[in-house]
């Protein structure tokens, strides 16, 4: 059974139009608005009677799933199955929040399929019965329901429902000021476009810079082949001459070849030592933080 949320949509649903309503007002669904923003898998391939069937077996699974969760009855799909089995192992049957919540604001309703709370707090989810998961697009649904609700969620979820097929996907949530960038294009009749993290005049340049590193890496590595070579030739000649170094003066650059006998170190396998003493492991290791920092990498488009 599930605790409850203190939540209570303003919104009415119309079961049979599938239409949301506040004071006789149509709302624009999730589902709506993701697909006319084009934040929403097309299926434009597929035919009518297969995109039926995959909806009919969505809403069966769907509602069995609301079942177990607000009343626990006991389900017959192996999806279902699944899933209790899950929460089970991970001790959250007194920590299922909510199942198929209604949310909405002055412009958009939807439903959230379920709502559990876990050691770091609220996190909500959405169940899929596709074929694929588009992470993307669940990443906006997620993101939008989490406005909608104006509550403090910790992170997203997608639990995949395929038949024998059970996986629980970790779903990045997109920014609070995204969220409202795409309210903002709806409510003004526009089209919703992603934030550009890089001006478009500042791109050519930077694929251009990208390029001659890429360039520059080629030529270092061309460059440090033939030294290694030269460096093995000049040490077969020192140690048949018996020399330890070399130096010769060419256009006012003093060259020194020194030759550098073998010799041994010591060091510490760390892999081994955490895997035979753990506790001394843990007494002497040090740790180390890496700052943040962006990495850039360049390639031909598909």
């Amino acid at each position: 059974m599930i605790k409850g949320l203190d939540y209570k949509s303003s919104a009415v649903f119309d079961e049979k139009e599938h239409k949301y309503y506040v004071d006789g007002k149509e709302l624009i669904s999730t589902t709506q608005l993701m697909r006319k923003h084009n934040l929403s898998p097309k299926y434009d391939a597929v035919d009518e009677e297969t995109l039926n069937k995959s909806a009919n077996y969505g809403t069966l699974i769907h509602k069995e799933l609301e079942l177990f969760i607000k009343k626990d009855e006991v389900s017959f799909t192996q999806e279902v199955e699944n899933f209790e089995m899950w929460i089970k192992e991970n001790q959250l049957k007194n920590n299922m929040v909510a199942s198929e919540l209604q949310v909405n604001n002055d412009l958009v309703a939807g439903t959230i399929d379920f709502i559990y709370e876990d050691a770091d707090g609220l996190v909500i989810a959405d169940f899929k019965t596709t074929s694929q998961v588009h992470k993307e697009a669940v990443s906006w649904q997620l993101s939008i329901y989490r406005e909608l609700l104006g509550m403090e969620i910790k992170k997203g979820v997608c639990f995949h429902l395929k038949g024998g097929l059970f996986e629980v996907l970790d779903i990045p949530l997109k920014q609070k000021e995204e969220v409202e960038r795409l309210f903002d294009a709806e409510r003004n009749g526009e089209l919703y476009k992603p934030y550009d993290l890089i001006p478009s005049d500042s791109v050519e340049a930077l694929v251009q810079f990208q390029l001659q590193l890429m360039a520059m890496d080629e030529a270092k590595k061309k460059i440090e082949t033939q030294m290694e070579a030269f460096k093995d030739y000049c040490l077969q000649e020192m140690e048949s001459r018996g020399l330890m170094k070399y130096e010769i003066n060419n256009n006012g650059i003093k060259l020194t070849i020194t030759r550098v006998l073998e010799s041994k170190s010591e060091s510490v396998d760390a892999k081994q030592l955490k895997a035979d003493n753990p506790e001394l492991f843990e007494k002497y290791k040090k740790i180390k933080t890496t700052k943040s920092y962006v990495k850039v990498s360049c390639k031909a488009s598909e």
